[in-house]
């Protein structure tokens, strides 16, 4: 059976109404009340031929109206979705608008910064960074009284603290209860942990003081600590070491070794420990020798209570030292004049007078008691070359006083070592 043109064109329509894109311009709606005149076509003189094709027709005419039904629920679909999709894209665009992101004031103020013209700061940049400034030097002027403080307890309140007493193991080695002893002495004074002990080539006990400071570099504090060596030290010798030097006349050498450590004045003390067996005129002898040729004292001891003690009251006076000066540069500026004789039989012994009186701590009675037994200071100078110290010590230290007490050994020993001096320190010393 052949199909008209009317047929085509339906099965087209039929086979691709589901890609197709109709053009609007062309297409005619139709409604169920439209008459569909169908398109006039050659007419065959068989009636059964023309009773099928008349069915054909109508069946064709009804898919088609099926079809464009279709394609007009698609069009209003498509014209609805269309608008729906218009609408959200108005809604998506109003949403932004109204999201956008404001500049903050200070961004405007940094905006606003390049438009100005000469460059110069504002008011308002200026009073804030005055303000800055001020808040930064007060931060560096806290931390500086900080450390001015601890400074200040230094040489105070906790000059103990900040002074390390360092021991040397040769001591130990010499005195094995020593370790303990002072340990348990220093714990006891709470200061345990200032207390060292290394490795070194003499017998000897040092002291390093903590020095704390501050350093101040781009606004920045930073606090400093250093570690200074104080110029006083301990000889710990035994009894038979201390007897063999003296043999070998190596005692001075020994402790010039030991003083080449030190920079500037120094002080040191020489303790013999133990039993020596040197007979009491050589001893006095070799202790004014060494005094006078190295300024160093020489102590005998026999108990380690004593040596303990002794190694603690140095460990004060040395931490106490510091303020010890300041106060006396407070009064250095201040003049002691004294009234003398200027002419006269009495003149040598207003002299002599005045010469005792440079000894630490000597009395009036004292001074009076060795001007009446030797007026004339060159006699007892003579004396001392012609008998030696030991002999004019203890003639010294019998002289009975107004009081009735006696000189002692103590003063007559200062006395013959100002007598015997050459530079002169040991005025400064006793």
């Amino acid at each position: 059976m052949e199909n008209s043109d009317d047929d085509c064109v339906i099965l087209d329509v039929i086979d691709k109404n589901n890609q197709c894109k109709p053009n609007w311009k062309n297409v005619k709606k139709f409604s169920s009340t439209d008459n569909i005149k169908p398109r006039t076509t050659n007419t065959v003189s068989n009636d059964v031929v023309m009773g099928k094709k008349s069915d054909c027709i109508i069946n064709s005419t009804t898919n088609y109206l099926k079809n464009v039904n279709i394609l007009s629920s698609d069009i209003q679909r498509k014209d609805i979705h269309s608008i729906i999709n218009y609408d959200t894209k108005n809604a998506e665009t109003s949403n932004k608008q109204v999201l956008k992101k404001v500049p903050s004031k200070r961004k405007l103020k940094e905006i606003n910064k390049g438009d100005n013209d000469d460059g110069m700061e504002t008011e308002a940049q200026k009073k804030k960074r005055l303000r800055m400034e001020a808040k930064e030097a007060q931060r560096v002027e806290k931390e500086i009284n900080k450390i001015k403080r601890e400074i200040s307890a230094s040489i105070n309140t906790k000059a103990e603290q900040y002074l390390y007493c360092r021991v040397s193991r040769k001591i130990i080695d010499m005195i094995p209860e020593f370790k303990r002893s002072i340990e348990t002495f220093f714990e006891g004074r709470q200061i345990k942990d200032q207390l060292e002990f290394e490795y070194s080539t003499h017998n000897i006990i040092t002291w390093r003081r903590k020095n704390v400071d501050a350093l101040v570099e781009n606004n920045t504090v930073q606090r400093v600590e250093m570690f200074d060596l104080e110029n006083t030290f301990l000889l710990i010798l035994s009894g038979e070491e201390f007897k063999n030097l003296h043999i070998t006349n190596e005692l001075i050498t020994s402790i010039d070794s030991v003083k080449r450590k030190f920079n500037g004045e120094m002080q040191g003390v020489v303790i013999v420990y133990g039993k020596h067996s040197i007979n009491k005129p050589t001893l006095y002898s070799l202790c004014l020798e060494v005094f006078e040729k190295t300024g160093v004292q020489i102590k005998f001891m026999k108990n380690i209570e004593k040596l303990i003690i002794t190694v603690a009251q140095h460990h004060r006076a040395i931490a106490r030292r510091p303020l010890s000066l300041e106060k006396n540069v407070e009064g250095m500026m201040v003049y002691n004049g004294d009234k003398g004789v200027k002419d006269g039989p009495d003149l040598h012994k207003d002299w002599w007078y005045k010469m005792l009186s440079a000894i630490h701590r000597i009395g009036e009675d004292q001074k009076r008691a060795i001007i009446d037994h030797y007026p004339n200071p060159f006699d007892l100078i003579n004396l001392l070359h012609e008998i030696g110290a030991y002999a004019v010590v203890k003639r010294i230290s019998n002289i009975q006083c107004e009081n009735g007490r006696k000189i002692g050994s103590i003063f007559a020993q200062k006395l013959v070592q100002t007598l015997s001096s050459v530079t002169g320190d040991e005025i400064i010393e006793c």
